[in-house]
C-alpha cells in the first residue's frame, strides 16, 4: 500500500477515523500508509506559509488547514510557517521527533489538536506576524472564507511585507463554504 500507485494518500487517515478501536499498531501502520503515498506525489521548494482562519465558525476552514497542514509538511524542503489566526497570529509549530521537525501526517495533524473556532477575523494579522520576524515565503496558502472584520487588514498589510522582505509571494486561497 505505501508503493502503490492506486492508494489514496488520505484513505488510510480516513479509515483511522472511521474505526472506534482501532489497535495502535494497526493505526501506526496506517499512518505510515498515508506519509509514504504523500511523499511519492511530489516535493515543495519554496519557502511557503499556511495561513488558516480559525475564527468563529471557521472549524470546517481548521479542518481543511489540518489536512493541507499535514500533506504539505510532509513534502516541503525549505521553510514552512504556520499560523491560525482570528484577530490574533497564533504560530503552529512542527512537532519534533529526536530533535528535528517531523514530517509524518500524524505528527503534524498532533500538533493542530487544539485550534478551535472563535473570535472575529484579521487576515492580515498573520502576514504580519511574519513580516515582524522576517519570515520571508514566495507562496501563501490561506483557507477562509474571507469574510475579514477586523485590522490589520489582508491587502494592506501584504503590501507592507512585499515592501520590507523584499518578497512576492504567490497566493492561493482555499475558500470553504459560504465564502465572500
Amino acid at each position: 500500500a505505501q508503493t502503490a500507485d492506486r492508494v489514496s494518500a488520505f484513505k488510510a487517515t480516513r479509515a483511522i477515523d472511521a474505526t472506534p478501536n482501532v489497535s495502535t499498531e494497526l493505526k501506526a501502520k496506517l499512518e505510515k500508509v498515508a506519509d509514504s503515498q504523500v511523499k511519492a506525489k511530489g516535493r515543495i521548494a519554496r519557502p511557503t506559509a499556511l495561513l488558516v482562519d480559525k475564527s468563529g465558525s471557521m472549524s470546517l476552514a481548521i479542518e481543511l488547514g489540518k489536512r493541507i497542514g499535514a500533506m504539505i509538511s510532509a513534502v516541503c524542503e525549505r521553510e514552512l510557517f504556520v499560523y491560525a489566526f482570528d484577530t490574533l497570529a497564533y504560530p503552529i509549530e512542527r512537532p519534533l521527533i529526536d530533535g528535528r521537525p517531523a514530517d509524518d501526517i500524524a505528527s503534524w495533524e498532533r500538533s493542530l489538536l487544539g485550534i478551535t473556532a472563535g473570535g472575529g477575523t484579521s487576515i492580515g494579522v498573520s502576514i504580519e506576524a511574519m513580516r515582524l520576524k522576517r519570515q520571508y515565503v514566495e507562496q501563501i496558502i490561506l483557507v477562509t472564507d474571507e469574510g475579514e472584520n477586523q485590522n490589520p487588514r489582508f491587502v494592506p498589510t501584504l503590501q507592507n511585507y512585499r515592501t520590507d522582505l523584499k518578497a512576492d509571494p504567490n497566493i492561493c486561497i482555499v475558500r470553504v463554504p459560504r465564502s465572500t
